[in-house]
């Protein structure tokens, strides 16, 4: 038996990283101002509509109207730019992080893991299905999979505090089943080695000119990107996809410019009734404070999944009893960052300390020259 986690941005921020777009934006549009003309254009467009720019992949696409086929290599370079200084960024933000408390953190792993589908997080009776599920492949052993659509190697960190990478053992009768840590696959590669940014398909830029643009379209359009990189990064997390019986979202936006993996988990959740989908959906805002709340998150990812699905024969309302979602449930949550972050450094403390005194020495010596020279003056 086959689970597959899909990890967004959500993880890393719960071990304590800011590592939103939106953390890097003002940093971004400060360092603008020392770069070359045409390098500022995509730092003075946030700048001006920084809240149009909450989901950069999207704004991306249609900040291509401000270009022409002649212009498109600007485009080009403003993205690239932006791009070395995020992951740049994101860098030094993994380096806050701590993972010497391997026990801890393997403990919090693996009991996410074990847990995941428990009625704590999950309605009841969603959380039962999943039970029925793990009770039929209870003689197999479980391999735990994971589909990384972020740019850090934060995962795998954590993952390889596991020893040996066994999530448990379990005996039944006279034989034991190992549950494992399988694969980690970064679809959209890493923070220094071919990331991956832009858009789902040509549809989603919005400058017609630039959408028809061959050249332009292999740039920018996700699944282009990741043929001309040729890592198959994304042919082994389709494979991963459609070995699972269950697959869980996490830490993730149902966002248009992944909408061919929202159509491929569609397609394998049709493909047979065992399998189940579970969507860990972030909202602060979510209460139950009353009968309409469950029910109107409920509708809104599923209809937001009935939009993507580009496949005709498949209904996504009919299999809405295999789709469960858990709203707010912050699963792998732990705080990693240095605790030594926000605290000044002692050497640097004393060394501006020391500066201080000297200045200051050196002012009051000013001050003294100065009222002897009046002195002089009046005499």
């Amino acid at each position: 038996m086959k689970v597959t986690f899909l990890i967004g941005n959500g993880f890393d921020i719960g071990l304590g990283m800011r590592s939103k777009f939106s953390d890097y934006f003002p940093i971004y549009i400060s360092q603008s101002k020392y770069k070359k003309v045409s390098l500022k254009g995509l730092a003075d467009h946030i700048s001006q509509n920084e809240d149009n720019w909450s989901y950069f992949e999207r704004q991306l696409g249609r900040y291509t109207d401000e270009f022409m086929l002649e212009t498109k290599k600007t485009f080009i370079d403003q993205v690239k730019d932006f791009e070395k200084g995020f992951m740049a960024y994101l860098k030094g933000q993994e380096n806050k992080l701590s993972f010497e408390n391997n026990q801890n953190i393997a403990h919090k792993m693996i009991d996410a893991l074990l847990t995941y589908y428990s009625d704590n997080n999950l309605p009841r009776q969603s959380a039962q299905d999943i039970s029925k599920i793990y009770s039929v492949f209870s003689k197999e052993s479980i391999t735990y999979n994971f589909i990384n659509f972020n740019y850090t190697s934060v995962l795998k960190k954590c993952m390889d505090t596991i020893p040996q990478k066994i999530v448990s053992k379990r005996k039944i009768s006279n034989n034991e089943y190992v549950d494992k840590i399988g694969q980690i696959v970064h679809v959209h590669g890493y923070s220094d080695k071919y990331p991956i940014m832009g858009v789902n398909d040509a549809s989603q830029i919005s400058n017609k000119e630039l959408a028809t643009d061959d050249r332009f379209v292999r740039y920018i359009v996700k699944p282009f990107l990741n043929q001309r990189l040729r890592q198959n990064n994304d042919i082994d997390a389709d494979r991963l996809i459609s070995e699972s019986t269950i697959i869980c979202i996490y830490g993730m936006s149902l966002g248009e410019t992944d909408k061919q993996w929202w159509n491929k988990i569609l397609a394998w959740l049709h493909n047979s009734s065992n399998r189940q989908l579970v969507i860990f959906d972030y909202d602060e805002q979510y209460t139950m404070t009353t009968q309409f709340d469950r029910i109107e998150k409920e509708d809104s990812i599923i209809d937001k999944l009935a939009e993507y699905n580009s496949n005709s024969v498949i209904s996504v309302e009919k299999m809405r009893s295999r789709i469960h979602i858990a709203v707010h449930k912050n699963i792998f949550q732990m705080n990693l960052r240095k605790k030594t972050e926000g605290k000044p450094n002692a050497t640097l403390e004393q060394s501006a300390l020391g500066n201080i005194a000297r200045y200051g020495e050196e002012l009051a010596r000013g001050y003294q020259a100065a009222e002897k020279a009046m002195e002089l003056l009046n005499k």
